[in-house]
Formats: C-alpha cells, sequence, structure tokens
C-alpha cells in the first residue's frame, strides 16, 4: 500500500513538472523552447511561431547571434548574386537564340550568368549551413532540463544511489 502512494505521488509530481515546463518563459517575458522547422513552420518549444521571433530569440545567444549574424553576411550577397546571375542567364539565351550564330555575345552572357548564379547558390549554401548552426547553438545553451529527472550515481563507498532531482 505504501508503495502504490510512493508510485502515485512521483507520477504526480512528474505530470505537475512537465506541464509548467512546456511553456516557459525567459526573464524578459520571451518564449523559450528548442526551436524547430517542421513543413515550413518555425516552432518554439510546442507553439508555432513567426520568423522574426526565431530571430530575436537568436540575437538573445551570444554564441548563435554570432552564427545568426554571419549568416546573413553571406545570405544577402547570395540573394543578389543569383538573381543578377538568373537574369543574365536568361537574357544571354534570349540573345543567343535571337541572334543566331552571327554573334557570341549571348553564349558569354549565358555562360557568365550561370556562373553568377552558380556562386550565388554556393553561398546561398554556406549561409544555411550557419544558419543551421545558429539553431543548434540556441537549442544546445538554452539550459532546457527536465522537470523531473531518475539518474543512478556513484556513492563514496562504492555502490550505486538512486537519485530523484525535481
Amino acid at each position: 500500500m505504501r508503495f502504490s502512494f510512493t508510485v502515485l505521488f512521483f507520477s504526480l509530481m512528474m505530470f505537475v513538472g512537465t506541464s509548467f515546463a512546456q511553456d516557459d518563459m525567459d526573464s524578459q517575458g520571451n518564449q523559450k523552447g528548442k526551436i524547430l522547422l517542421v513543413d515550413k513552420q518555425w516552432y518554439m518549444g510546442n507553439t508555432p511561431v513567426e520568423a522574426d521571433v526565431i530571430v530575436n530569440a537568436l540575437k538573445s545567444n551570444p554564441l548563435s547571434a554570432d552564427d545568426y549574424s554571419t549568416a546573413m553576411m553571406f545570405y544577402y550577397p547570395a540573394l543578389t548574386l543569383a538573381g543578377i546571375g538568373g537574369a543574365g542567364l536568361g537574357y544571354g539565351i534570349v540573345a543567343w537564340i535571337t541572334q543566331g550564330s552571327d554573334s557570341d555575345e549571348g553564349m558569354y552572357i549565358t555562360l557568365g550568368g550561370a556562373v553568377i548564379a552558380g556562386i550565388g547558390l554556393f553561398l546561398g549554401s554556406v549561409s544555411n549551413n550557419y544558419l543551421d548552426s545558429s539553431i543548434e547553438l540556441y537549442n544546445m545553451y538554452i539550459g532546457d532540463k527536465p522537470a523531473f529527472m531518475v539518474k543512478l550515481v556513484p556513492t563514496e563507498q562504492g555502490g550505486l544511489a538512486l537519485a530523484f532531482a525535481f
């Protein structure tokens, strides 16, 4: 009988602790939780949020803020180069088709546009890697510890003890 009350008590404590731990807020009133991207929807913990909330959360941690700023440093040139390269690629193909074999101008513009667009896509990939690293650093350092933990810890006498942490 005593054992069943103990199990009931610990189960109740575990459920109460996890229910309070799901919607954590930090000292500024911002929501805390792991950042996830599922089906083009950002989640912080279990709550769907907008992208600007994710950006503010990433900027709140100094390590993730450094990687986020590096990601944006690569993102904007990548976007510009990919757009210019795509426009050059399109214009070059049209010029190549309309001028025929009389001029090589269309071929050079097409190749130049393809190279510039490729550089833009490469910089975009580097930017995405830094953004992923920023999210991983944020998730690693938010201090998201479970509300109830059970561990086996060594004792001074060389044995093991069962430790409960609330």
